[in-house]
């Protein structure tokens, strides 16, 4: 009997055992797991610094434009040239002067005094005793020619030499050469005329062009674009140009075209002591016979041996 009290309690210890080992709950199958819960909201970026707006790009400055020259000059070697101002019909005087020392002096002549001659466009120095000078008469501003054949002392009208002359006809609507009227390669017209022989001319033209002509205006080579031109001279082998704005030189530009007009190619510099641009229309060129290039910049006159590499 205790034998089988003692097996009976056994029996009911190891199942109260196993009752008790069964409530320890294993995490059920298939439950979700617990995760860290985390704001999935995307975080909004963060705005980059606004970049500060970048300046508009700066355009080049423009050269100065081409108009009417203010100026006439004409060298005879390096130490004699003839200068006059000009401007328009009939209110510019013709009031020369001539420099017998390479510039360091200058005595004045009035022609007007004498004359009805109103605005130069162009001296015709034969020599340093016999100057012609073509511009407009003060009455009705048509084409006079002037002439003195004692340096200027005197001065006479010449009317039966007009005709004959290159000048700016039309104002600056065409060009009057040795056999009559002529029509330049100049669509905004012409504001100066440069003259190599009888037949031989290049126009200097409003557009900042400049167009030459080898058979007295019949016919004229395509224009050679020079942006800032402002004058135009007679070399042995084509025509000299002075240029404000031009890459590479800040002050006038000289540029070297040949008898056609064409193959612009710059051959030397004259610094400016100020803005280049208030030369615009103040400039005046030219070669002497011996070579020597005269520049008449704003108040100052310089004289180059090498056509503008380096000057006087």
């Amino acid at each position: 009997m205790a034998i089988a009290v003692v097996a009976l309690l056994l029996i009911v210890d190891a199942v109260l055992i196993g009752l008790a080992l069964s409530g320890r709950d294993p995490e059920p199958s298939g439950a979700t797991p617990q995760v860290e819960v985390v704001d999935d909201v995307a975080a909004e970026p963060s705005a980059s610094p606004s970049a500060e707006p970048s300046a508009e790009p700066t355009a080049p400055p423009q050269p100065p434009a081409t108009g009417a020259a203010q100026r006439v000059m004409t060298a005879i070697d390096g130490s004699t040239a003839w200068r006059v101002p000009t401007g328009p019909c009939p209110e510019a005087q013709v009031l020369p002067e001539v420099t017998r020392d390479a510039g360091a002096a200058w005595q004045p002549f009035d022609p007007s005094a004498e004359t009805d001659l109103r605005s130069v466009q162009r001296l015709i120095v034969s020599s340093a005793e016999s100057i012609a000078i073509v511009g407009l008469a003060a009455d009705d501003c048509s084409p006079s020619l002037v002439r003195t054949y004692v340096g200027g002392i005197d001065w006479a009208s010449y009317p039966e030499e007009v005709g004959s002359a290159w000048y700016i006809a039309d104002g600056g609507a065409g060009v009057h050469a040795p056999g009559g009227s002529v029509q330049p390669a100049c669509p905004a017209g012409a504001v100066a005329i440069s003259v190599s022989r009888t037949d031989s001319a290049a126009a200097l033209c409003a557009d900042g062009s400049v167009a030459a002509t080898v058979d007295a205006g019949r016919t004229w080579g395509a224009p050679a674009a020079l942006p800032g031109v402002q004058a135009l001279a007679l070399r042995s082998d084509g025509y000299l140009a002075a240029v404000l704005g031009g890459e590479g030189c800040a002050g006038v530009a000289i540029v070297a075209l040949d008898r056609s007009g064409a193959a612009p190619t710059p051959v030397g510099c004259r610094a400016a002591s100020g803005d280049a641009a208030s030369l615009a229309g103040l400039i005046a060129l030219s070669e002497s016979s011996d070579g020597t290039l005269w520049l008449w910049a704003g108040d100052e006159v310089a004289r180059s041996e090498d056509r503008g590499a380096t000057w006087l």
